[in-house]
């Protein structure tokens, strides 16, 4: 660990090299250190709701556990009594920092859809309400069931430490989880170049603030989840976890809005410090 942190404390352009930059991720992995950790890459990890473990439970639809903004999630059975263990991520990060696996929960969930919703040809009652029930399910979160066999390679640990690296740019490697574990599952969802990016690309920028900022200009993935309609007529679609983590204004603004929809105490008028 001595050495880990000494590694760590280099300055960022140091473990920015062309040559020394992979060499020296790869040692920290090694040593159960990676990425490099920063003020605002903690502000968006809290926002995504990774500053607890993951929620354990027993219901069928996956418990948030404070991940307020994301639309998505991964789930462990085979807990004791049968309980299940969820991960919730977001898709716009997952899209910029991990395409990968971004594509593969989409492909597993896509499949799983097919699976319950098949219908026999010329049943046109049933395609309808197949289709119907096709609308509502675009509506929700993406789950994906992990299967047990999965499991075995992509557990909940090396998940959740993946999606850490990809929401903040660091992540320690803590027992029982193992680097080669976490490369493991790394490879299994198509997202080891996150685990060795350098810490600044070569205009001396974070990885994690290129990869948001393509993101919010323009937004183009097609999963904002908050518009604001201009005095002119525009419309600007935004990502609330993205403006939550970087402004307490739209925080409050954000968080006022779900009171509101809720029929929380206080609807109707604004918090301190937020206005239209």
């Amino acid at each position: 660990w001595g050495l880990a942190a000494s590694l760590d404390a280099l300055p960022l352009r140091c473990r920015s090299g062309a040559e020394a930059g992979p060499a020296l991720a790869d040692l920290l992995l090694r040593l159960g250190r990676v990425g490099a950790a920063s003020e605002f890459g903690e502000s968006l990890a809290a926002a995504f709701g990774l500053s607890s473990c993951g929620s354990v439970h027993s219901s069928v639809a996956p418990a948030r556990s404070g991940a307020r903004y994301s639309d998505a999630a991964m789930v462990w059975e085979g807990g004791a009594g049968g309980a299940q263990t969820s991960l919730w991520l977001s898709l716009v990060l997952l899209e910029q920092r991990a395409p990968g696996w971004a594509a593969l929960l989409r492909e597993r969930c896509a499949a799983a859809a097919s699976a319950v919703g098949a219908v026999e040809d010329g049943e046109a009652e049933a395609a309808a309400e197949a289709e119907a029930a096709a609308e509502v399910a675009a509506a929700q979160p993406l789950v994906w069931r992990v299967s047990p066999a999965q499991a075995g390679v992509i557990g909940e640990p090396s998940c959740r430490c993946l999606y850490r690296l990809a929401a903040s740019g660091s992540a320690a490697v803590t027992p029982p989880l193992t680097s080669r574990a976490l490369v493991e599952a790394a490879r299994a969802l198509g997202c080891v170049p996150l685990l060795l990016e350098r810490p600044l690309d070569a205009a001396g920028r974070r990885p994690l603030q290129v990869a948001l900022a393509r993101a919010a200009d323009p937004p183009s993935l097609g999963c904002e989840d908050v518009c604001f309609e201009l005095p002119g007529g525009e419309v600007v679609h935004a990502h609330r976890s993205l403006l939550a983590a970087r402004s307490e204004y739209f925080e409050r603004m954000l968080q006022w809005d779900e009171g509101a929809s809720a029929g929380a105490d206080g609807a109707g008028a604004l918090p301190d410090g937020a206005g239209a």
